[in-house]
């Protein structure tokens, strides 16, 4: 298990954490997921001290070392056929939608060639005649 370290700052001892190099930094409800409990027991045990965490932007972050078993957000051998059905079309549908982004992609490459090729045959920026203009523009086509 992760050791406290005491730290002593500015005449104030501070606990911070000798937290190995593997394992991730989770927020408060995605830590009591992982671990299978409450928040309300990861808050009971971030304020025991047996448990790493930060806090940063406001929240909470508590550390899970890789060695920790994880819980997937979702088991599916645990819910409902209905449940599977439902993940089954959002899957389907996410699937289709990275199809649609790729194609779109594609497009607006070929639309941003087109674009470079139509700016390519704009009249320079200084002021042409009209038959300096029509000749510009006779000889991009």
């Amino acid at each position: 298990m992760l050791e406290a370290i005491e730290d002593v700052r500015d005449g104030q001892d501070e606990v911070s954490w000798a937290v190995p190099l593997d394992g991730v930094w989770l927020p408060l409800a995605e830590a009591a997921v992982a671990l299978g409990c409450s928040t309300d027991t990861v808050r009971r045990r971030l304020k025991q001290g047996s448990m790493p965490f930060k806090l940063e932007s406001g929240r909470y972050l508590v550390f899970l070392p890789n060695t920790q078993p994880i819980r997937p957000l979702i088991v599916e051998d645990e819910v409902s056929p209905n449940v599977k059905a439902i993940l089954e079309l959002l899957r389907e549908d996410r699937e289709l939608q990275r199809q649609e982004n790729s194609q779109l992609h594609e497009e607006l490459a070929k639309t941003r060639a087109e674009l470079v090729k139509a700016q390519a045959a704009l009249p320079p920026k200084r002021r042409l005649s009209l038959f300096e203009w029509l000749s510009h523009l006779w000889a991009a086509q």
